[in-house]
């Protein structure tokens, strides 16, 4: 296959992977109405959210030795039969046991599909080009988001919540074929892979192979882009998943409107990832531009739940410029920092581990802070150290 197929991939690549933020971000945006059918306090009703990364954490470094076995165009396709599956199931749930369970199911997909992404896009795409592509995919969550943020309220008022759960996974279904008919692994994946690694472009043999696993999952550097990134999942997917809420409860929006509002970060992150992507090829440096963000990100976090009127959406635009930078750096990372880019699914297999006890705890712990003090901004302040902390550790990673 010729290199110009590669953007095929990439497209096909792109549109299964937004079936899986449409239906992780499906929740927040109708949290209240949720709360009301299932009987939930706020604390529970983040549980919605958190469990979907509970696989993550459980599964993400066996699913990154099952990637390196299968492959990551299979790992695709088992990541949005997942989400097919869960969503389905969500769908018929009778109660939030049964709801919570799909979840789960759900949160396969975001597992095998930040693992085997990255290997697939880095065996398309050399690391000097690997900015731009990896930009341009990064844009899969706020895409995603911002359907599922302008959709969701939508069929909710007319047509209850399971609407939501049935438009998941008939977008889910339909993109399963996309990416089943265009993702295609080129034919010598060491040709078309940074072919300035000094381990060289063959294959490895068995034992070479192992080896070189165990130094991938040995790597302090992949851990401590973990960590950086745990820190960034401790805050805005709590942030993403209770300001719909309280934008509804306490600033008095309404559902669409609400939803209409936070999904101004979306927009902006799309115009944003491939930016970012395209800077730090331009400037040979994925370091900088994660920390200009995380700086940029650890100032405007003690604004959220203070600003009102016209800064809301201003703010929500700030945001969205800034936040897609970190996930998308820490995908062109990965590759990099492994010795060869095929291992890039055991890395990310170490970093989705970590960042998903990030997701799990962020929006549980916010939930509760409100829940028990009664103050949204009390909750954006405790979770604020997580900001500095990654900024730290961000300094620590020996990445250009």
């Amino acid at each position: 296959m010729s290199r110009r197929y590669a953007w095929v991939a990439l497209s096909g690549l792109f549109a299964g992977a937004v079936s899986i933020p449409i239906n992780q971000y499906k929740v927040p945006p109708v949290m209240p109405v949720l709360m009301e059918a299932f009987s939930l306090d706020l604390t529970t009703a983040n549980l919605l959210m958190s469990v979907f990364s509970l696989a993550g954490l459980v599964l993400a470094i066996p699913a990154g030795l099952i990637v390196h076995g299968i492959g990551p165009r299979r790992a695709g396709l088992i990541s949005i039969g997942s989400v097919v599956i869960g969503a389905a199931l969500g769908a018929v749930s009778g109660g939030a046991t049964a709801l919570l369970l799909s979840r789960t199911i759900e949160g396969l997909s975001f597992v095998f599909m930040m693992i085997g992404a990255p290997a697939i896009i880095a065996v398309w795409f050399s690391a000097q080009d690997r900015g731009v592509p990896m930009g341009i995919f990064a844009t899969w969550v706020p895409v995603g988001n911002m359907i599922a943020f302008v959709v969701a309220p939508a069929l909710a008022v007319q047509f209850g919540w399971q609407a939501i759960w049935w438009f998941g996974c008939a977008y889910g279904t339909l993109t399963f074929l996309v990416f089943w008919v265009l993702v295609r692994m080129p034919t010598e994946a060491a040709e078309l892979a940074d072919t300035s690694n000094p381990t060289g472009t063959g294959q490895l043999s068995r034992g070479q192979s192992t080896a070189a696993v165990r130094r991938a999952l040995a790597n302090r550097d992949v851990w401590l882009l973990g960590l950086m990134f745990l820190c960034f999942t401790m805050c805005f997917p709590a942030f993403m998943a209770n300001m719909p809420t309280f934008l509804h409860t306490v600033r008095g929006y309404t559902l669409a409107t609400a939803g209409l509002i936070v999904s101004l970060s979306s927009i902006a992150a799309i115009v944003s990832c491939p930016a970012v992507g395209w800077i730090s090829d331009r400037i040979s440096s994925r370091k900088t531009v994660y920390m200009v963000a995380y700086l940029a990100l650890t100032v405007l976090w003690v604004l959220p739940f203070r600003v009102t009127g016209a800064a809301i959406p201003l703010f929500m635009i700030g945001f969205g410029v800034f936040a897609p930078a970190i996930p998308t750096m820490v995908m062109a990372s990965v590759p990099e920092i492994v010795e060869r880019p095929e291992l890039a699914g055991i890395g990310m297999g170490v970093v989705v581990m970590v960042q998903n006890l990030g997701l799990l705890l962020g929006p549980v712990i916010f939930g509760r802070i409100v829940q028990t003090t009664g103050s949204w901004v009390m909750a954006g302040y405790a979770l604020t150290p997580f900001c500095v902390l990654g900024v730290v550790v961000g300094l620590t990673v020996r990445v250009r």
